[in-house]
């Protein structure tokens, strides 16, 4: 067991590049780094977490000017929070951006 916290907080440069490649203020919050995984399953999550995360930031999260035009901050915000529940692990991907279509 390993905490999950070993491949979330590498998502802050990730968050990062993909902000200044888009020319986009994108902060990254990070809840329940400490819950633990087996090494095997962290390993095997980190590519389909990478996908959605970039994906959040790409199509969920708006140009600064757009969303100061709906009345939101200037930065967005892509939050990931993992938890135990009902003797599972939930890993949870958000943002506070536009949605999908």
């Amino acid at each position: 067991m390993q905490p999950i916290g070993s491949i979330l907080t590498k998502f802050s440069r990730t968050v990062r590049d993909i902000s200044k490649e888009l020319n986009k203020k994108i902060e990254l919050q990070l809840e329940g780094t400490d819950t633990e995984l087996d090494k095997t399953l962290i390993e095997i999550i980190k590519d389909p977490l990478t996908h959605i995360i970039r994906n959040s930031c790409d199509h969920g999260i708006e140009l600064p000017e757009e969303r100061l035009a709906k009345g939101k901050k200037e930065t967005g915000l892509v939050k990931i929070r993992s938890y135990y529940e009902g003797g599972q692990v939930i890993v949870e991907i958000s943002d506070d951006g536009k949605g999908l279509d």
